[in-house]
């Protein structure tokens, strides 16, 4: 029995080597073709991400301004070369959760392509605690996505983040600052919930 259980062993290594060696290989991909396929991604990732936002068409409750935790900032202005504004901001009803949705103006001044979510960094709380992202899929006039759309030098887009609401009470402050430097230049705006 053992005999026939080695033979069997040997029989099936034999052809699983046999088979791997029949495999043909592809000749290598040049740096060019892989620098093409490799920029070709993030634009067909993100393609018209940015013209599917519109906040006009969300239906929810629409927030109003209100005084930020930190009023000596702006809720717009310009870090390191970037000109970030915090837009408009709402409330939806979302898979039986509270969802708060905020918009971003977002130029990129550089000279090279970058991503919203790449450079820029946000914080986003309710009574100083941050609230948890939300995914949310299939509701016109939100894309989430947009946050890492490739924004080619000069342009200018609009990105939106979504987070689950910790409560409907509290006021929502909203922090952008550049990526790792939470101690740098920064804008900010809250929104008011009642």
């Amino acid at each position: 029995m053992k005999k026939l259980l080695l033979i069997f062993a040997a029989a099936a290594l034999s052809l699983s080597m046999a088979a791997c060696g029949d495999k043909t290989t592809e000749p290598p991909v040049s740096d060019q073709s892989a620098q093409e396929t490799e920029t070709a991604a993030p634009e067909n990732f993100a393609e018209n991400t940015a013209e599917d936002v519109d906040m006009d068409k969300v239906s929810g409750e629409k927030l109003d301004d209100t005084s930020a935790e930190d009023d000596s900032l702006e809720d717009s202005g310009e870090i390191d070369s970037f000109n970030i504004s915090i837009e408009d901001a709402k409330v939806i009803d979302y898979d039986e959760k509270k969802v708060f949705v905020v918009s971003y103006k977002f130029k990129n001044n550089t000279s090279s392509p970058v991503m919203f979510t790449g450079v820029m960094e946000t914080e986003v709380t309710q009574s100083g605690m941050d609230l948890p992202s939300a995914v949310v899929t299939g509701v016109e006039g939100i894309n989430t996505s947009s946050a890492m759309e490739s924004v080619e030098p000069n342009d200018t887009i609009t990105v939106q983040e979504t987070y689950l609401l910790r409560d409907e009470q509290t006021d929502i402050n909203v922090a952008v600052h550049k990526y790792g430097e939470p101690a740098g230049a920064s804008v900010s705006k809250a929104f008011k919930l009642q």
